[in-house]
């Protein structure tokens, strides 16, 4: 199974330490639950801006 990768960026003086909390709880639980998540595929990207705009889809196991 092939894996990828995400960045994720912070804006500064924009969130404050319970948003960053709230961002890290959830990460900790996407991760408790890694191994029931078979990953999305993408099921829309248009050719501008892509990155925001993209649709995912479960993939079937």
């Amino acid at each position: 199974r092939s894996f990828e990768f995400s960045r994720l960026g912070i804006p500064r003086r924009t969130y404050t330490q319970g948003h960053l909390e709230y961002v890290a709880d959830i990460v900790a639980r996407v991760k408790s639950k890694a191994s029931e998540n078979m990953g999305y595929r993408v099921t829309y990207m248009p050719e501008t801006m892509g990155h925001f705009f993209v649709r995912f889809a479960p993939v079937a196991g």
